[in-house]
């Protein structure tokens, strides 16, 4: 995650939390990690980050949450999406299994595979809306400025393109259009 360089504390405790080496003083299970009070929520997660009181692309463009769980970040995300008042696009992934063997294939059903949401990789339903900020999550071009981290909001939402304009960082293009990638593993 990029911090400010007067937020060292702040990194400490990420690289910390990423490495699983926080101090754990909470009774409730290991899945829970006490948080810095100045990053707690006292309300909506959503309105918290992205209230309605200050509503600029700017200010949400700099925003961002941070899950340790991949499921509870889609959770937030889809809260979000619908307190957004544009027309939701849902997109599928194209699941298939090769194998050599027959029998093999019928150990993976899709019903389940479509279940997981493997680090890195997008769930199998994405729900998406023009106007909505998205971060690139791969490397498309980066001469482009199309990196791993580039933020971009949605202005329109095609089958399989979405055309994108960048907000931030040194890029040479002010609009993008982003593919449907396979992804295999």
């Amino acid at each position: 995650m990029r911090t400010e360089p007067d937020e060292l504390d702040f990194a400490d405790w990420l690289l910390h939390l990423g490495n699983g080496s926080l101090t754990n003083n909470c009774q409730l299970g290991e899945d829970i990690v006490e948080i810095p009070g100045e990053c707690g929520v006292r309300d909506s997660i959503v309105d918290e980050m992205f209230g309605s009181s200050v509503t600029g692309i700017e200010y949400m463009s700099g925003k961002a949450y941070l899950c340790p769980k991949n499921k509870d970040f889609l959770k937030i995300k889809e809260h979000f999406l619908k307190t957004f008042p544009r027309q939701n696009k849902t997109y599928f992934s194209a699941d298939s299994i090769i194998c050599v063997d027959q029998e093999e294939q019928n150990n993976f059903p899709l019903d389940f595979i479509n279940t997981l949401t493997p680090s890195g990789m997008p769930p199998h339903e994405r729900n998406l809306k023009v106007g909505a900020i998205i971060m690139l999550l791969r490397n498309l071009n980066p001469s482009a400025g199309l990196c791993n981290g580039t933020r971009l909001i949605i202005r329109k939402v095609m089958p399989n393109v979405i055309d994108a304009e960048i907000l931030a960082g040194h890029t040479k293009v002010s609009r993008a259009f982003i593919p449907r990638i396979r992804h295999f593993f």
